[in-house]
């Protein structure tokens, strides 16, 4: 099997200006108000002047021509995502642990790969993530199995109609855009091994379960279906769940 089977996504190609962004699609998920952007970009391109200030206010002095280009692209895409969803705020936020900080009504996901970025957009009753690879061949292809794979998944890999490679590269970014998804509310790092497989890739989903206890409202167990498909010959994977509702506080009197 190969990436070009995989279930396809409906895409909507959307022209914007934009000195960085080129090729910019979009896709409606669901009906729950859930969206998918996508855009290339030049890594090696000199941006807009403008950034330079934003450079400063994100602690990326420092940061490499090639990483600069990444975070601009994801911004910029998430801000025409924002934009065609009503908000008119002009640059997203940055919390400490370097991801971006969502306005208020909404939830949203990052993932970019070379010179492709890609942005998922929804209400903030739901946790969101996304992530996309390229298949992994190779030294790379050994030592993502040994790291985000457990023995049984690698087994699971090996045995899969998709071979080896595509399999551990489909679990190993569903597995990101689950971290993504989940991270918000966990707020703390955790590891490759805190989901399983549960359900094997098949007809476009696979389904990951906790290992351990992350939250409260994320126990050991519980099961998240996430969904694949083909982008220009790269994986994506993509979650939307439901997130659980705030507890109502007591008034003291």
């Amino acid at each position: 099997m190969i990436i070009d089977d995989f279930p396809s996504i409906q895409w909507t190609n959307i022209v914007i200006c934009d000195p960085v962004l080129c090729a910019v699609r979009r896709a409606q998920l669901d009906n729950r108000g859930v969206t998918l952007w996508c855009a290339t970009f030049d890594v090696a391109g000199t941006g807009d002047p403008c950034d330079g200030e934003i450079v400063s206010a994100t602690r990326l002095a420092h940061a490499g021509k090639k990483r600069l280009a990444e975070f601009f692209a994801g911004r910029r895409l998430a801000r025409v995502a924002l934009a065609h969803a009503g908000h008119t705020e002009t640059w997203l936020a940055r919390s400490s642990s370097g991801a971006p900080i969502w306005p208020s009504g909404f939830s949203g996901s990052l993932s970019h790969k070379r010179n492709v970025v890609t942005v998922m957009l929804g209400p903030s009753s739901l946790r969101l993530g996304v992530d996309v690879e390229e298949p992994f061949t190779g030294f790379s292809l050994d030592a993502i199995s040994r790291r985000a794979l457990s023995k049984t998944e690698r087994q699971s890999a090996g045995d899969s109609p998709f071979g080896r490679a595509l399999c551990t590269t489909i679990l190993f970014s569903a597995k990101e855009a689950l971290y993504k998804a989940l991270s918000p509310e966990v707020r703390v790092r955790f590891g490759f091994e805190a989901a399983e497989l549960n359900a094997p890739p098949q007809n476009g989903r696979l389904t990951l379960k906790l290992t351990r206890t992350l939250t409260p409202a994320l126990p050991a167990g519980a099961s998240f279906e996430l969904c694949y498909s083909g982008l220009d010959g790269r994986v994506l994977t993509w979650l939307s769940a439901p997130r659980p509702p705030k507890p109502h506080r007591r008034s003291s009197r």
